[in-house]
């Protein structure tokens, strides 16, 4: 005998059953009356049962619940970057000669150490424990670290002495691509690349707030630290 699978199917035997109770209430009853409420008695408990089951059992009766569709939860706020370095400070160190890049070296830690102490940022320079070329890594191997460091810091700082074909322009275009608020230095006359040029002062929202300014020597890099504090990386 097959199941009941629909409830089409159940109110047709309870139909048949209803049907059944009739003749044989019409058989061995005599008083109306009476057959009559026996009938309603049977109907009432078919009614009953199937209610039983379509709640207990509704796939029984052929009926599915579907599941509510729930509104769309919020993803929580990004959690703040956390940052290893405040500043990336890039400046030409490979592109220049042994004698010019101790010199220039020099000028730059003393740079750095008036950033760290004017503004209390740490501060990511690749020639900070290099004090000649001979101390450089393997060119991959140097890249890959100063991406990295690049990645973890919250602004970048570029210092372009003179017009030279440099890494630094490599590190720059980096910075723009990662979204990192940018400062240059140049002295008067050097030239940035076009792209460079474009990116400083830009006013465009979809690229890094970039800011340029001039600088005669170390000493004027000091003073615009020194006057201006974070202010000038904000």
């Amino acid at each position: 005998m097959r199941s009941v699978r629909t409830l089409l199917g159940f109110l047709t035997i309870s139909l048949l059953v209803i049907e059944g109770a009739l003749l044989l209430l019409a058989r061995a009853v005599q008083d109306a009356d009476r057959a009559f409420v026996i009938l309603v008695a049977v109907i009432a408990f078919i009614v009953l049962a199937a209610t039983v089951v379509a709640i207990v059992r509704p796939a029984l009766l052929g009926v599915s619940h579907r599941t509510p569709v729930l509104a769309p939860v919020a993803a929580p706020d990004p959690k703040p970057v956390a940052y290893e370095y405040d500043v990336f400070i890039s400046s030409p160190m490979t592109a220049l000669t042994q004698e010019s890049y101790e010199a220039h070296r020099k000028d730059i830690l003393k740079f750095i150490r008036t950033i760290e102490l004017r503004c209390k940022f740490k501060c990511y320079y690749s020639g900070r424990n290099r004090p000649t070329l001979d101390h450089f890594e393997a060119v991959d191997v140097g890249l890959r670290n100063d991406m990295e460091a690049l990645k973890k810091s919250r602004y970048f700082l570029l210092v372009f002495p003179e017009t030279l074909v440099s890494s630094v322009l490599v590190e720059a275009g980096m910075a723009i691509v990662l979204n990192k608020p940018a400062l240059y230095f140049k002295r008067p006359g050097v030239k940035l690349p076009f792209t460079l040029e474009g990116a400083a002062n830009s006013t465009n929202p979809e690229l890094p707030r970039t800011s340029k300014y001039e600088y005669k020597d170390t000493a004027d890099l000091v003073r615009l630290i020194q006057n201006n504090g974070r202010g000038i990386f904000e």
